[in-house]
């Protein structure tokens, strides 16, 4: 059974440890080129890279019940629009994703986090589901990038160049 988080930094929080203890570089609140000088830029939660993955935008939200659709709707607003820019002086990132725990979700939300993956497939967005010792990256019928501490301590399957 997965974590429950009490707020979505605690949640990044892990995320990014958990990336970086599998060999990810990580960055949090990335402002985009274009948005630098703004007096309030557009900030993106988390943007990692491992050399076998690439570059992987995370927009993340603590979705811990079914009344969260306005928040999964703005997350998909978000990475429309970081999407088309660039990060790092000229950097485009190709896979952005939508991070939600993996928590103690009873059936209604399991099966959410499946339509999730699928849906946001439709937009060309990842759903990132993050458990305290692995990540699923991805889970729809494309193909799926694991990340998990159990597999000979970091493993990295199916690179997403291979995806699209």
């Amino acid at each position: 059974m997965g974590k429950t988080y009490t707020s979505e930094k605690e949640y990044v929080d892990a995320l990014e440890i958990f990336l970086i203890k599998n060999g990810f570089k990580v960055w949090r609140e990335v402002v985009p080129d274009r948005c630098k000088n703004w007096d309030q830029p557009w900030r993106v939660d988390l943007i990692a890279y491992h050399l076998d993955v690439g570059y992987i935008g995370v927009e993340a939200k603590n979705m811990n019940t079914l009344r969260s659709g306005g928040k999964i709707a703005g997350a998909i607003e978000q990475l429309k629009r970081y999407r088309g820019e660039t990060y790092f002086d000229g950097i485009n990132i190709d896979n952005w994703s939508l991070g939600c725990p993996h928590q103690d979700f009873n059936d209604g939300l399991r099966d959410l986090n499946l339509f999730l993956s699928y849906f946001l497939g439709y937009y060309n967005l990842l759903f990132l589901e993050f458990e305290e010792n692995r990540i699923v990256l991805g889970k729809n019928s494309k193909s799926t990038l694991y990340i998990s501490d159990k597999i000979s301590g970091s493993l990295v399957k199916n690179k997403l160049e291979e995806w699209f």
